[in-house]
């Protein structure tokens, strides 16, 4: 089985009214049966669960810096949604090693009841790498796929995707894409501050001058 993209495909990106365009490009590449692959600019890759909705290339044109907040903000759920999202577990102790140590986590496994066709939430303790942890505003978290892959060694069985709980991923990693619009949408806000300030002091037009 196969992603949903079957083929590369992109997502441009361009802020609208500017010449030469100011635009990225990001290439959407296939992966495995659950995420594709976002691309960066830059080359970076991140695991991307592709919305459905966004089954052929895309072409965004941004008017305002909140639309290019919300865009990101959108790329960052999709892939906090993928096996690169952080997931908050809570910590249960050290673990056999200084390099390790043990987490709680909750995750919906399926083939429960007498037919096997309902969902069981059970929660597990599981014994992972400390690096892997990461701490951010008072919370742990593991990523989803280091979750996944040691549930399923230790239990032999596939959590239902996506259910070990809500995924985080930090936007802080996504907006150095993003520069060139982030500078002209400054550019432009400095801009129309001027324009206001001269429509309501016109005498700084002639001090700017002098």
């Amino acid at each position: 089985m196969t992603a949903i993209t079957q083929r590369p495909r992109s997502i441009h990106v361009e802020i609208a009214d500017t010449w030469p365009r100011v635009a990225v490009d990001f290439e959407i590449r296939p992966g495995n049966k659950l995420d594709d692959q976002l691309v960066l600019p830059c080359g970076r890759t991140f695991a991307f669960r592709l919305p459905r909705h966004w089954s052929k290339p895309n072409h965004k044109v941004l008017r305002t810096f909140k639309d290019l907040a919300t865009f990101v903000g959108m790329l960052c759920q999709a892939i906090a949604a993928s096996n690169d999202g952080l997931i908050c577990v809570r910590s249960a102790g050290k673990g056999p090693t200084d390099k390790s140590r043990k987490i709680r986590v909750a995750a919906t496994f399926g083939g429960a009841g007498h037919w096997g066709n309902e969902k069981e939430v059970r929660e597990h303790t599981i014994t992972v790498p400390a690096s892997q942890l990461i701490e951010r505003d008072g919370n742990l978290y593991a990523p989803r796929w280091l979750i996944r892959k040691t549930l399923h060694q230790r239990i032999g069985q596939w959590p239902i995707a996506g259910s070990e709980g809500e995924g985080y991923f930090d936007e802080r990693l996504l907006w150095p894409a993003f520069d060139s619009l982030v500078a002209e949408f400054e550019r432009r806000e400095r801009r129309n501050r001027e324009w206001q300030e001269a429509r309501t002091n016109p005498s700084t037009i002639y001090a700017k001058e002098a």
